[in-house]
C-alpha cells in the first residue's frame, strides 16, 4: 500500500540553484513549543442495545464507558486547538462501545467469541445516551503539565467544533474558553520536501504508564521521507520520526517551529511507517472555520532558502580549471565496486521471502471484520432456555 517512489521528490531540488538567506531564525526551543500542546482526555458513556429472539430488544446491563488518550495543539490565542480527527469521531467513537459490550457480554457467557460478533454488531446494535434513541455524551478535557507554564493552569472542558474522519483527512478543531496567553503554533504554507528535518510531538500512552500524572510531552526527531496519497485521494507525509499511541493529534513541526501536519498514524511491518497529515489541508480547514493560522516563522539553517527544501545549493565555481584527475579516478572507483559487487553476489545469504503483514494504524480496527455465520451442521442445540444467542456458535437465535 502507498508505494510510490520518492525518486522524483530527490531529483527535483537537484536542479535548483538555491541561493543562501540573508538572515535564518534560531530553531525554535523545546520549552517554547511545549506551551503551545495539550494532552486530550476523551471519555464516552453509553448504553448499548441490541436485538433479541422474537423481534425484541435488550439493552447490556451496564453502560459501557470508552476512555483514550490523544494529544492536540493550540492555533489560536483564545483557545481554538487542532487534534487528529479519528481521536473524536463520533464512528469511531462507537464502535469501540460495541467492542466493550461484547467483551462484557463474552465474559458475562452471553455470547462467545466477541470479535466474531463485531461485523454483525455493528450494523445491527444501537449506542446511546441515557435515553432511547439519544446520543452519547463525549466529554474531551484539555491539561497541561504544571511544570510546563503553559496557558492551561487547570482541566478544561473542549467543544468539538469540527472534524474529518481518519479516511477523509484526519484533522479535528476543538474550542475550549477561559484560557489567556496562549502561543499559537504557526502553520507552514507547504508540505515539506523529502529530507527535511522535523519533529513530533505528543504524549505517548507508553510513558503515561510508568510516569506520574504530570507527564511532559516527548519530543522525537527525524525527517520527511516522502509524500503519499490515500486511496481516496488525501494527500499525506511519511516521516521516520518515531510516532506510538497517545501521540495522535500532536502537531509534528520544522525547526522553527512551523506545523508541517497532524500526527496521524502508523503502520506495524519490520519497522514502523510513520504518517502526517496534509500541511496545506489544515491550513484551509482552520480558515474554513473562522481561524487564521498564524504567519510561519522564518525557517533555520539549510532550510532558510527554499520551504524547507534540505538539500543544499551546488557550490560556486572557484575558478580553478577543468580537474583532469577526476577521469582516472572515477575509472579506478568503477572498477572498485565492481570487483566487491561480483564478491557480494557470489557470498551473500539470500533472503527468505517473507509475507507482507497487514495493515495496521493506529486509527484502524482492533479486530478483523468477520461474519458472524452459523458454522456447518450447528443446530442451535442444548441451549437453555431463555438464550438470545447460540453457546456453541454465538449467533442470535432469532434468526
Amino acid at each position: 500500500m502507498q508505494r510510490a517512489a520518492v525518486v522524483a521528490a530527490l531529483l527535483v531540488p537537484l536542479g535548483v540553484m538555491a541561493p543562501v538567506a540573508a538572515s535564518a531564525a534560531e530553531p525554535v526551543q523545546s520549552a517554547e513549543l511545549e506551551k503551545s500542546v495539550v494532552a486530550l482526555h476523551i471519555r464516552t458513556v453509553a448504553n448499548v442495545r441490541y436485538p433479541t429472539e422474537g423481534g425484541g430488544e435488550d439493552v447490556v446491563k451496564e453502560p459501557m464507558v470508552v476512555e483514550g488518550a490523544c494529544s492536540g495543539f493550540l492555533v489560536s490565542a483564545t483557545g481554538d486547538i487542532v487534534t487528529a480527527g479519528h481521536c473524536v469521531d463520533p464512528q469511531e467513537i462507537r464502535r469501540d462501545l460495541i467492542i466493550e459490550a461484547l467483551l462484557y457480554m463474552e465474559k458475562a457467557k452471553q455470547i462467545t467469541k466477541a470479535k466474531d460478533w463485531l461485523e454483525y454488531a455493528a450494523k445491527n446494535w444501537d449506542v446511546e445516551g441515557g435515553s432511547k434513541g439519544s446520543k452519547p455524551e463525549t466529554r474531551v478535557r484539555i491539561t497541561q503539565p504544571e511544570s510546563v507554564g503553559g496557558p492551561v493552569k487547570f482541566d478544561h472542558n473542549a467543544q468539538i467544533i469540527d472534524y474529518k474522519s481518519f479516511n477523509d483527512g484526519d484533522v479535528a478543531l476543538l474550542r475550549v474558553s477561559g484560557i489567556s496567553g496562549a502561543l499559537p503554533l504557526p502553520i507552514a504554507t507547504q508540505d515539506p520536501a523529502v529530507g527535511t528535518k522535523l519533529i513530533s510531538i505528543g504524549f505517548p500512552a507508553a510513558v503515561g504508564r510508568v510516569i506520574d500524572e504530570n507527564q511532559r510531552a516527548s519530543f522525537k526527531t527525524g525527517t520527511a521521507s516522502s509524500q503519499q496519497t490515500s486511496p481516496k485521494g488525501v494527500p499525506q507525509t511519511e516521516v521516520n520520526a518515531d510516532l506510538s499511541g497517545g501521540m495522535s493529534g500532536g502537531p509534528t513541526v520544522d525547526e522553527a517551529g512551523n506545523v508541517l501536519g497532524v500526527n496521524s498514524f502508523l503502520l506495524r511491518d519490520q519497522q514502523n511507517f510513520n504518517f502526517i497529515t496534509d500541511t496545506t489541508d489544515l491550513g484551509a480547514f482552520l480558515r474554513q472555520h473562522g481561524v487564521n493560522p498564524v504567519a510561519p516563522r522564518a525557517a533555520t539553517g539549510d532550510d532558510a532558502s527554499t520551504g524547507n527544501n534540505p538539500l543544499p545549493a551546488p557550490a560556486a565555481d572557484s575558478g580553478g580549471g577543468f580537474p583532469w584527475w577526476l577521469p582516472g579516478g572515477v575509472a579506478l572507483l568503477l572498477v572498485l565496486a565492481g570487483g566487491v559487487l561480483v564478491w557480494y553476489q557470489r557470498n551473500r545469504t539470500r533472503p527468505v521471502p517473507v509475507e507482507q503483514p497487514a495493515f495496521v494504524g493506529t486509527a484502524m480496527p482492533q479486530y478483523g471484520p468477520q461474519q458472524p455465520a452459523d458454522p456447518p451442521g450447528c443446530d442451535h442445540r442444548n441451549n437453555p432456555p431463555g438464550a438470545r444467542f447460540c453457546n456453541a456458535c454465538g449467533a442470535p437465535l432469532s434468526r
